[in-house]
């Protein structure tokens, strides 16, 4: 669970490695706060300066929270610190790898790349 102003990892090479969470696409109440396949706003905080020269507000979706997961199955899943991918301007995977483990539950998310590219790194 990540409200506005969160701080969270990116974990795609896309050239980001610290964002903030600047807007939750799904509501208007800043008390609700973004869950795993959620679209947000962020904003670079802290950037690779070989891949960017200066900061960046672009899109994501929250593939990692600290707060457990319940599937389907009973089981729990949680991560030790909340984690981003970067999407580009058509919704598209920015990045070209993935560093380390996803939900699965990205596997119902329009965009089914992020998954299918995790699972090449494996």
């Amino acid at each position: 669970m990540l409200f506005i102003e969160s701080i969270a990892k990116n974990i795609d090479n896309s050239g980001i490695l610290l964002t903030k969470i600047i807007h939750v696409y799904k509501n208007n109440n800043k008390k609700i706060p973004a869950k795993v396949k959620d679209l947000v706003l962020i904003a670079s905080q802290k950037a690779d300066y070989r891949k960017l020269k200066k900061k960046k507000i672009t899109k994501a979706i929250i593939a990692k929270t600290v707060k457990n997961l319940k599937r389907k199955n009973g089981h729990y899943l949680h991560f030790k610190k909340p984690g981003v991918i970067v999407l580009n301007e058509q919704k598209m995977f920015k990045g070209t790898k993935i560093k380390g483990p996803i939900a699965a539950e990205l596997r119902f998310q329009e965009i089914i790349e992020i998954v299918q590219t995790a699972r090449a790194m494996i």
